[in-house]
């Protein structure tokens, strides 16, 4: 999603060892698989380059990645050395997920950053207590483990100016009493010790996986690879 939520993908070239970033394409009118495969193979068909691409690489989605309805059947139809590779970063990303997900006390600490951001972003009003503490929380995607590595690192450095923000709901009255509540249970999460200890802890193990995740990502959305160098 762009800055204004309109749905984009972004397409980029890689030859040998340098990546071209072509640009990002409004695909909000049609996200379809032929629509989505039709963007593609035209940036393909302007370049000059079928006869080169060896490899296609996409995430897990199944409008993506579908082995008989995905875009990368159709371009393959068109491209046949055009091997689909799954995208690494985001293997690794489903990997970390699931694993968090088998822990029942890690699974509801990754589902605890999740909330203040859900808190604080549905509301100009509450957003604009984090703008005077002079920060704001990620934007949530649950597909993307690096987005908790960033939340978890955000609540961190932050933790007192969150604090004030959710201490300042729950104490003025001219909040919603719904608000309120959610506000007291977010405050219970800041002062429990087993919470504070996850925060730290996975702020530790964040670095690690972090330093992998960059390493093996090579771009966002759609990418199409020429050459021999296949990631």
């Amino acid at each position: 999603m762009s800055i204004i939520t309109e749905p984009n993908i972004s397409i980029c070239y890689r030859s040998k060892i340098i990546e071209r970033f072509i640009g990002f394409f409004d695909v909000s009118k049609d996200k379809t698989v032929s629509g989505l495969a039709t963007v593609i193979n035209a940036e393909i068909i302007k370049w000059e380059i079928g006869n080169k691409i060896v490899s296609q690489t996409y995430d897990g989605a199944s409008v993506m990645a579908g082995g008989k309805n995905g875009v990368q059947n159709l371009i393959r139809q068109i491209y046949p050395n055009a091997l689909f590779i799954h995208c690494y970063a985001h293997q690794l990303n489903l990997v970390l997920l699931h694993d968090a997900k088998t822990i029942q006390s890690v699974k509801l600490f990754i589902c605890n950053l999740t909330i203040f951001h859900t808190f604080f972003s549905r509301s100009s009003k509450r957003s604009s207590l984090l703008r005077e503490q002079g920060f704001k929380l990620p934007n949530q995607s649950d597909t993307r483990w690096n987005y908790h590595s960033r939340a978890a690192s955000t609540i961190k450095i932050h933790f007192q100016e969150l604090k004030n923000s959710v201490k300042h709901v729950t104490e003025e009255s001219n909040w919603d009493p719904i608000f309120i509540a959610t506000a007291s249970g977010l405050l219970d999460k800041l002062n429990d010790t087993k919470f504070v200890y996850l925060l730290i802890f996975f702020n530790e193990i964040f670095i690690y996986t972090d330093h992998v995740i960059n390493y093996r990502k090579h771009g966002v959305g759609a990418e199409v690879f020429m050459g021999s160098n296949i990631p």
